[in-house]
């Protein structure tokens, strides 16, 4: 967070909800939903927001995906993202689907366990 004074601009990410989520680099099915904005504070309370951006984080392997705006209401009603909701993938995880080892993805074998991915 920036400040001058009394006024300041920062960052805040608001966990909105649990979602059911299949994240394409570790295949499991845990994810949040987050709102990040961009926040005018006064004294350290948040007077203005801007920028809102929708988020999904998955909790096992922390992979980070943009969700489409119009598509909010309709995930926090049903608590379920599908793939036509992401608008991008903004950090991915890539995991052995066997072991579950966090690999590189350029790895042609699990260095852990040797499947071929």
């Amino acid at each position: 967070m920036f400040f001058i004074g009394v006024f300041g601009i920062g960052q805040k990410r608001k966990v909105l909800k649990e979602v059911k989520f299949k994240c394409t680099g570790c295949m499991g099915e845990k994810a949040v939903l987050i709102q990040q904005s961009k926040s005018f504070d006064l004294f350290f309370i948040p007077v203005y927001h801007w920028d809102k951006v929708y988020l999904i984080n998955c909790l096992s392997c922390g992979s980070l995906y943009k969700v489409k705006k119009e598509k909010i209401t309709q995930i926090i009603e049903n608590s379920k993202v599908e793939y036509d909701d992401i608008e991008d993938i903004i950090y991915e995880q890539v995991s052995c689907p066997k072991c579950g080892t966090r690999i590189d993805k350029s790895f042609k074998y699990c260095p852990k366990c040797g499947k071929k991915l």
